[in-house]
């Protein structure tokens, strides 16, 4: 975009201090007024030189078009503008927050610079000192310099840079550090676990994450009217996460969903539970008709298609970060992880609490790389295994319809047997519910 102004002479170069300078650019008349007008002047440290430099770029800048009055708009003011302005272009919530953290560290490295300023030499000068000081993981710099390129793009448009000072700068993606999963063994000590001890929502959670492979979101999304007990499979089209709001799954690929197999163990315990899960409604409305209270924010609970698989105590949809909570409890009471850091502290009323942290041990997302790993091992392709799981990258996608695939079927009754090592999860119910068919529906 060409300047509306004329650039007039060499510019001026007037010091300011030890190695301070100040520079600034006549501009000819106003093209509206007709008055003669100067650019807004800069401080530029260094030598002589390196002001006459700084002058020469200056210049350049305004020939290419860009708006004098818009130099002095601060980084980190700009920053923040533009990140609001992009809140209806992502498809996800959550990814609109993510790309907050991403904003803030640009505002915290370069939020004090104007916009104009930021050229290459200062943007990998700043990426030098925070390597060489470790102040940041290289995942989380090169995230930041991948907002800060489109940051300085828009700028461009809005003709506040003559160019991106990014581009020049390569920054390759660092390699994802490999994901753990169980072995078969301890994959089938879990299952084993989890269908000899009392069915409820959270163990129900972990069933369905081990014998599915499908991200928390997405189990905790998942209403009673989305699992086909007839086909044995489910219908993943909806997730609750951070924001705490049923949506959509997270690819935009996935508008409609994917169907996802499980095998007959699975189907025997998802029909228990649901029958408990009714019972603990009815008991849940008779206490509070006995103790003379309202119900809960969920009102008088009754079970019905639209009712969460995975329910709170007041029947909603289970807060995700409680969940996590729980999980890692799990975890350390049955050998599948620990706390580094244990403290007992007294609260403001005196009472002595333990204060848990440091978890180490298994993370309810690598049941999903268990799922993978193992179907893998047993000779299922990479394509079945790679629609389970509903990644977006997936080369070939499967046809949606209301039947899952055949090939998914076929790596969901090998999931069950390689989980189950010969055992009858059927009878292990029968044994914990006696008085509850696993076979039947509620």
């Amino acid at each position: 975009m060409a300047s509306p102004y004329t650039i007039k002479g060499l510019g001026q170069l007037e010091k300011r201090g030890p190695n301070k300078w100040r520079i600034r650019v006549s501009l000819g008349k106003d093209p509206v007024t007709g008055k003669y007008v100067r650019s807004p002047s800069r401080t530029v440290e260094g030598t002589k030189a390196d002001a006459i430099e700084a002058l020469v770029d200056y210049k350049e800048e305004l020939k290419a078009g860009v708006d004098p009055k818009k130099t002095k708009v601060k980084a980190k003011s700009y920053a923040w503008s533009f990140h609001v302005s992009r809140e209806l272009e992502f498809n996800s919530p959550l990814s609109y927050e993510r790309e907050e953290y991403q904003i803030k560290d640009i505002i915290q490295w370069f939020g004090d610079y104007y916009v104009s300023e930021l050229d290459t030499f200062t943007i990998r000068t700043m990426y030098a000192h925070i390597r060489k000081y470790q102040l940041m993981s290289e995942d989380a710099l090169f995230k930041m310099h991948q907002k800060l390129s489109q940051m300085m793009k828009e700028a461009v448009w809005d003709q506040m840079a003559a160019r991106n000072p990014c581009d020049p700068i390569k920054m390759s993606r660092p390699e994802g550090k490999e994901r753990e999963s169980l072995s078969a063994e301890d994959a089938s000590k879990l299952d084993r676990l989890l269908f000899t001890t009392p069915v409820i929502a959270e163990r129900c959670a972990v069933m369905i994450a081990l014998h599915t492979g499908i991200r928390r979101g997405e189990i905790l999304g998942l209403v009673w009217k989305r699992i086909d007990f007839e086909n044995n499979c489910m219908h993943v089209i909806y997730q609750y996460a951070r924001d705490k709001k049923p949506r959509k799954t997270k690819s935009k690929k996935q508008l409609v969903g994917r169907y996802v197999s499980f095998d007959d163990d699975m189907k025997a315990y998802l029909l228990v539970w649901k029958q408990l899960q009714a019972r603990l409604f009815e008991e849940y409305n008779a206490r509070c008709v006995e103790e003379h209270r309202s119900y809960g924010p969920n009102g008088k609970l009754a079970q019905d298609g639209d009712t969460p698989v995975i329910t709170n105590a007041h029947g909603g949809y289970y807060d995700p970060n409680l969940f996590s909570r729980w999980f890692r409890n799990f975890c350390v009471e049955n050998d599948f992880g620990k706390f580094t850091k244990v403290e007992k502290r007294r609260d403001g009323r005196g009472v002595l609490r333990t204060h848990k942290t440091g978890y180490v041990g298994l993370k309810l997302h690598e049941l999903r790389h268990t799922q993978s790993s193992l179907l893998s091992e047993e000779g299922v392709d990479m394509v079945t295994v790679m629609n389970r799981l509903g990644h977006k990258d997936l080369k070939t996608t499967m046809g949606y319809t209301h039947r899952a695939n055949r090939d998914d079927i076929e790596a969901s009754r090998l999931m069950g047997e390689l989980l189950a090592s010969g055992e009858s999860r059927a009878d292990q119910l029968r044994a914990l519910y006696p008085d509850i068919e696993p076979s039947k529906a509620a």
